[in-house]
């Protein structure tokens, strides 16, 4: 690559330098040139984002999920794009790609500072916001300086969707360097570098041919512009052309695709400009960039055949997809198992990278959502017949189902990721409502009158769709924070800790539906007896679980920080769980509280569970700050305010009638 660095200075002072006009005319040999299988062919290769490996088929979804909010959008002509050939498009086919339009533009106050015309979908192209968008870079720059809580609503949204418009722009010209962008129309001049005539080539071939290109410029160098021949001419254009794109595109690196010679988990991974550029490249990565150059060229030009027998050799080249293995660790200290075992497992028939893209193309959390709704219904459907056990067992049977599907979603977590899955907010919402729906079916299998299948479908259901808008704003499965970075204590303290979450919201759950039952059917005392056992025990699975998980997390922090307890908001929110759930058995061990009393007081823990869970992380402060959520406030408010009125206005009702019933007449 030194010839390429020389050329261009030496040509610097003879091309003027104009992106802007360069970018105009960019991309015009790009257009319509892909299948629609290109999108598939290009997602398994693998690329670093995030900072994990992760295939483009991840790399495409996330994206489009930053942008679109779902993972297939429609095309220039209406019909249904998948992420995937979305994302071919837009770095195989810009011209095509650009005019789709996957920005969606809610508020009419931001549509109009940005003098666009309002419309019914709200939807627009990266064509129609990029000059909007350019245009307010001062304002931008402005509000970036300004502090958060002084920012309007419209200077909040400016800023997100200029960080998402200039991320897909990015990223659509990260490729530029393989791609067919540059003609070389002298025959002469294309047979001598080796090139078709006629047809398109890429910035990398040009300079691979640089050594045979170098010599005419040199020479044209100090001779008048009269006395150039074509042929000089010829190659002055292919290096000008050149010029202009390592002027303008070499700054857009978003697709790192070449691993580093060593620790691809750990180093830097090399973008298609960045591996050109740099003259240090080991042969392992040159011959790699070689064959995804081959790859591209080959999906430029709708040769899928060709690429479909490329693209497995150069994963292959990768070295870096191995398949799955499970395994004793060998750092086996905290495990306490015995030495010999450490290392000792078997591999699985599958890579991390396939297991990646099943794990995108199959939802099953949303598989496990229907399910669940659709228990519901034959539940609710059960109901209205004097008996409805049969409906019963179907309705058990659908949630049933939903949750074997929840079960296989965790599974693939933990096979791509390696841990335990309760490492971020997202997964801890999905392993709550696991849990949630685990104790309902078990309580369901006991009492078989449906108490069981409405404590497993209401929380399953609603942190599904919590866990769903945390799930398309972005990758769900990033790597840990620092803190996290233990196997040993996510598979105790935070797998402790989260059950205790869990069941928790169940015991409150099962408190509510006794007040509900007592309010409606005081007479059938078995029946109130009976859930009024449930909720007991379940309090006392959950107090157990939550004091364990508690003292672990403890432990942890004496390892990690250096003390067992620093009243992190965190901690203390941990801590306000296990008191709660103390206030309430004493209560009843005791006979401060009287069955209404219990059931009024467990069945507020929802609160304290959801403010030990989302609320402490509102404070921003404190050593768990991995766990902050945005615009949360709202949400655990409303949440909060509907379980107390849920749960106040039946205890009054009934309070108000028992005592009602126990005045005695009066003369």
């Amino acid at each position: 690559m030194k010839y390429l660095a020389i050329l261009l200075a030496a040509l610097s002072w003879l091309i003027p330098a104009s992106s802007h006009a360069y970018e105009k005319e960019a991309g015009k040999l790009a257009s319509e040139r892909i299948t629609a299988d290109a999108g598939e062919l290009l997602s398994p290769i693998p690329v670093l984002h995030g900072g994990r490996i992760m295939p483009l088929d991840s790399f495409a979804k996330v994206h489009l999920l930053s942008a679109y909010h779902k993972s297939t959008v429609k095309g220039e002509d209406k019909e249904k794009l998948g992420y995937n050939q979305w994302f071919a498009q837009l770095v195989l086919d810009r011209d095509a790609a650009y005019q789709i339009k996957f920005f969606r533009l809610r508020n009419p106050d931001l549509i109009d500072h940005l003098g666009l015309e309002e419309r019914l979908d709200g939807l627009f192209s990266l064509d129609e916001l990029r000059e909007p968008i350019d245009s307010k870079s001062d304002e931008i720059q402005i509000i970036y300086e300004k502090d958060t809580d002084l920012r309007t609503l419209v200077e909040k949204q400016l800023l997100d969707l200029n960080n998402v418009v200039r991320t897909i722009f990015a990223v659509s010209r990260s490729l530029t360097a393989l791609t067919p962008e540059v003609m070389v129309m002298d025959a002469k001049l294309a047979a001598d570098m080796h090139f078709p005539a006629g047809k398109a080539i890429s910035y990398y071939q040009l300079s691979e041919a640089m050594p045979k290109l170098e010599p005419i410029l040199t020479g044209m160098q100090g001779k008048p512009s009269n006395e150039h021949t074509d042929y000089e001419r010829a190659a002055y254009a292919v290096a000008e052309q050149m010029f202009r794109m390592q002027q303008y595109e070499s700054s857009f690196q978003s697709i790192a695709l070449i691993p580093p010679a060593e620790d691809p988990d750990s180093n830097p991974w090399l973008s298609p400009w960045e591996a050109i550029a740099r003259d240090d490249l080991t042969e392992t990565q040159s011959s790699q960039l070689a064959q995804l150059s081959e790859v591209i060229l080959a999906l430029s030009f709708k040769e899928d055949e060709k690429a479909k027998e490329l693209i497995p050799s150069y994963i292959d080249s990768l070295d870096i997809t191995p398949n799955i293995r499970l395994e004793i660790p060998e750092t086996i200290n905290a495990w306490k198992v015995p030495g010999f075992l450490a290392g000792i497992g078997f591999t699985l028939p599958f890579s991390k990278n396939a297991t990646e893209m099943l794990y995108n193309h199959f939802d099953s959390f949303e598989y496990s959502l229907a399910f669940y709704v659709l228990g519901f219904i034959f539940l609710a459907i059960s109901w209205l017949q004097a008996n409805g056990k049969n409906l019963r067992w179907v309705s058990f049977s659908w949630v049933t189902l939903g949750f074997l599907l929840h079960t296989y979603g965790l599974l693939l977590r933990m096979l791509i990721r390696g841990r335990p899955p309760v490492t971020t907010i997202y997964e801890s919402i999905i392993f709550v409502g696991f849990t949630c729906v685990l104790v309902g079916l078990i309580v369901e299998w006991k009492r078989r009158d449906g108490l069981g299948l409405i404590v497993a479908i209401v929380p399953g259901s609603i942190l599904h769709f919590v866990g769903f808008k945390y799930a398309i704003e972005g990758d769900t499965l990033k790597p840990l924070v620092a803190v996290l970075d233990s196997n040993f204590w996510l598979a105790t303290h935070v797998v402790t800790i989260t059950i205790g979450y869990g069941t928790s919201a169940v015991a409150g759950l099962i408190a509510t539906v006794y007040l509900y039952v007592r309010l409606f059917n005081q007479k059938n005392k078995a029946l109130l007896q009976s859930i009024a056992k449930n909720f007991v025990g379940i309090t006392l699975v959950s107090l157990l679980f939550a004091i364990v998980g508690t003292i672990l997390g403890g432990i942890w922090g004496d390892q990690s920080w250096g003390r067992f307890w620093g009243w992190d908001p965190k901690e203390n929110g941990a801590l306000l769980i296990c008191l709660w759930l103390l206030l309430i058995v004493h209560g009843k061990w005791g006979k401060q509280l009287d069955e209404l009393g219990y059931a009024t007081m467990l069945s507020l823990t929802s609160i304290t569970v959801l403010v030990a869970w989302f609320g402490v992380n509102l404070l921003s402060v404190g050593l768990h700050s991995y766990g902050f959520t945005d615009g949360a406030l709202f949400w655990l408010t409303l949440s909060c305010g509907a379980i107390a009125v849920i749960t106040f206005v039946p205890a009054i009702l009934i309070y108000l009638r028992d005592r009602a019933n126990s005045t005695p007449p009066q003369n």
